[in-house]
């Protein structure tokens, strides 16, 4: 069987293949490495975090002029803690690192499908008054549909705009002769 080598990957792993760290400090490490528990290390972690968000809460309700949030000082074990590792989400509380709930993404409002035939509309009240905003339009459109178009429409009738002025602009632009510019 041929033996393959693999080179160490973890910094532990690294500094014991290491040629130039000395047997007394690969010992220090092994005996620390040893020593580690990746329970306790995370109810420690966890316990910090709880501890900076409890400090980011009383800091902003002091800015707020609300009360203190509300801390623990109960010790917390290696034991106690995995105990409840697998009960704490089940239970809805939330995870430490993530305090704010998050917000919902505002939904745009969708055209109409049938606002096709009133693009010819838009363009010829916009070869009328080329000044006309969206707001405006959105206006036009909501007396004339009421039970189509109304003010969630706003952002997009600004969307259609914008390439509707763009290539009004080019034209403009691309008509004038030189001497005038």
């Amino acid at each position: 069987m041929i033996k393959r080598y693999h080179p160490p990957s973890t910094p532990y792993e690294r500094a014991l293949a290491h040629p130039k760290v000395t047997t007394a400090v690969k010992k220090r490490l092994r005996d620390q490495y040893r020593s580690l528990d990746p329970v306790a290390l995370l109810a420690e972690i966890r316990a910090t975090q709880d501890e900076r968000g409890n400090r980011v809460d009383r800091r902003a309700g002091q800015a707020r002029g609300l009360r203190s949030a509300h801390t623990s000082n109960a010790p917390v074990t290696a034991a106690t803690f995995a105990k409840t590792l697998g009960k704490r989400v089940t239970a809805g509380e939330p995870r430490a690192t993530r305090r704010r709930t998050c917000r919902l993404y505002k939904t745009r409002a969708r055209m109409p499908v049938q606002a096709r035939p009133t693009y010819a509309a838009i363009e010829d009240w916009l070869a009328e008054q080329p000044q006309l905003t969206a707001l405006a339009i959105v206006g036009r459109l909501s007396e004339t549909h009421p039970e189509e178009f109304g003010a969630g429409q706003h952002s997009i009738v600004q969307r259609l705009l914008r390439p509707l002025r763009q290539q009004t602009a080019e034209q403009l632009v691309a008509e004038r002769p030189l001497a005038d510019a």
